[in-house]
């Protein structure tokens, strides 16, 4: 498995999956893990997809947070495992999360390519948990598309491209319609001010 060829995203996602394996004293890495790890990123590409889809990521991170709590506990020394294992299901996720990407034509594997495998092969907990919220491939490319529009993937910092717009301007249209914007009237002092410096 090439780890080069995984975006700073991804990467960051699977760290965040061995940070899981600590946390709650697993020595297997596994499909929830991974999912947990893609959840969990502040500002993600994958907790943004559950957004556009109504779903609240916070849900999805208690809903596996209760998957992962019924996985048998490791003792071990330490703060992490000395050995740690990948299950097949896990390997299977990885590998299809390749497939994803080449098939949206993308250079490196992204969270989203992740996401679309635990959909596709993931099984179990994670599985049911998608289930049970409604979330189909359908509706994650809908929320991709959203997201990244027809932008690919080319390099390992990709994510960084998605939704800049958003990220870097505030749309004052839903400002004004969820009341957040302070009202003009009996500001014209500031109004006459602002005319005189532009």
């Amino acid at each position: 498995m090439k780890f080069d060829k995984f975006t700073e995203g991804a990467q960051q996602a699977l760290l965040l999956a061995q940070e899981a394996l600590s946390q709650f004293k697993h020595n297997q890495l596994d499909v929830e893990h991974i999912f947990y790890g893609l959840i969990s990123q502040e500002n993600g590409v994958v907790p943004q997809i559950f957004e556009k889809m109504g779903i609240q990521p916070f849900f999805v991170k208690e809903k596996l947070k209760e998957a992962l709590l019924k996985i048998p506990q490791v003792e071990y020394t330490g703060a992490r495992p000395l050995q740690v294992y990948i299950t097949p299901r896990a390997q299977q996720v990885l590998e299809q999360a390749f497939k994803e990407a080449e098939q949206l034509k993308d250079e490196y594997v992204a969270p989203e390519h992740m996401l679309l495998a635990i959909e596709q092969v993931g099984g179990g907990a994670s599985q049911r948990i998608l289930r049970e919220l409604g979330v189909d491939r359908e509706k994650i490319y809908k929320a991709l598309y959203e997201i990244r529009g027809s932008q690919r993937v080319t390099e390992p910092h990709a994510e960084t491209k998605y939704n800049a717009l958003e990220r870097f301007t505030h749309d004052i249209t839903k400002m004004a319609e969820m009341d957040k914007l302070d009202p003009v009237i009996g500001r014209e002092e500031e109004i006459e001010r602002v005319a005189q410096i532009l």
